[in-house]
């Protein structure tokens, strides 16, 4: 996972710092760049991902239904990541986790506004919350979409310092 992660980081700087050389076609280039990073820091091997899911109180049979959401039950989450307190951001964000292995929850969470508020708790939460915003970020950057959405939002350098300098638990999320 350091090793994904470093690897991301160098590609996206090197990628970076030629584009930038290259003013006009820059732009093209840094954001397949910024995309390659954020899918190279998101792939997770299933093992792992399973493990993981498994200590933060996830049930295996879970992941595997397909589960959906009513559409008022995103925006709730997604408020309890913002303004919850510290055990409703960390609840929010775990149930969010849970529910973005489904393609149309995926895509409802960040609708709702819920990546930048689970890139702030990735970044500033508590090292269980961020485990469960790193695990959410990175189901939801299955999503192409949503892979841009988490750049946008400074997901990737949260990401990354995680996956670098985090717990051991932190690291096996980012």
């Amino acid at each position: 996972t350091e090793d994904a992660a470093a690897r991301a980081e160098a590609e996206l700087s090197a990628w970076e710092t030629e584009n930038d050389a290259k003013a006009g076609v820059g732009n093209r280039l840094k954001v397949a760049a910024t995309q390659a990073a954020i899918a190279a820091a998101a792939a997770k091997d299933a093992k792992q991902v399973h493990a993981q899911a498994i200590s933060l109180g996830i049930a295996p049979a879970t992941m595997k239904r397909e589960q959906f959401l009513a559409e008022d039950d995103v925006p709730a989450m997604v408020e309890h990541v913002r303004n919850g307190g510290d055990r409703e951001k960390q609840q929010a964000a775990l149930a969010l986790a849970k529910h973005a292995w489904n393609v149309d929850n995926n895509v409802q969470i960040a609708q709702a506004g819920g990546i930048a508020p689970l890139v702030v708790l990735a970044r500033d939460g508590t090292e269980g919350q961020s485990v469960a915003a790193a695990l959410a970020l990175m189901r939801l950057a299955i999503n192409h979409d949503n892979r841009v959405a988490i750049a946008k939002a400074g997901g990737i350098a949260t990401l990354v310092l995680l996956a670098r300098d985090g717990t051991e638990e932190q690291k096996e999320s980012a």
